[in-house]
């Protein structure tokens, strides 16, 4: 009798291990990384007709971000000044990128067909722990990256932010763009 319960006994502890290494390993392939977003500024300059349409929502992201904001030309610089929260998203081991785009089309209806708008994305902050990496438009940035858009014409900057660390270590930092229109020559 004292046999089985010492059989039993070791058996059900050999189990209980086994379950415990399997809920280990199944924790370890759920890391995940958890950004508190970022910041997406505009700035108009004077005598500019524009349309911006910002569309940061998809895979590993909280919130739907879908907004569109027009300048008519006569907005004050604190008018044309407008700041924008990218909503917090989630890197895992399944969903390592974030895109969100930035649509920039030149609005101006006026006579005269040489007028411009000039567009230029900035990244004023990158992650202290350089774990993310930045391209726009397919490329890694490194510099602002400046587009000039005819009239009637639209530029789509498309943001795409992978996150390169190691799931075991924690990764903190910002990432925050700049986008400045102004009326081109």
């Amino acid at each position: 009798m004292r046999r089985k319960f010492r059989i039993f006994s070791t058996l059900t502890a050999m189990v209980l291990v086994l379950i415990v290494m399997c809920v280990g390993i199944w924790a370890a392939t759920q890391a995940s990384v958890t950004s508190t977003g970022g910041n997406l500024t505009f700035t108009a300059g004077s005598d500019v007709f524009a349309t911006v349409d910002l569309d940061a929502s998809g895979a590993g992201t909280s919130t739907t971000l879908d907004e569109t904001f027009t300048f008519s030309g006569s907005e004050t610089n604190a008018e044309a000044a407008k700041s924008v929260v990218l909503p917090d998203f989630t890197f895992s081991s399944e969903n390592q990128t974030y895109t969100f785009t930035i649509a920039v089309t030149n609005t101006y209806s006026g006579s005269d067909e040489t007028y411009n708008l000039n567009a230029s994305l900035q990244l004023t902050e990158v992650d202290e722990s350089n774990q993310f990496t930045v391209q726009v438009n397919s490329v890694d940035y490194s510099t602002p990256l400046n587009q000039t858009i005819a009239k009637g014409a639209n530029k789509t900057f498309t943001v795409t932010v992978t996150y390169t660390g190691d799931f075991a270590t924690s990764a903190t930092g910002s990432i925050n763009f700049i986008l400045q229109l102004t009326k081109g020559v």
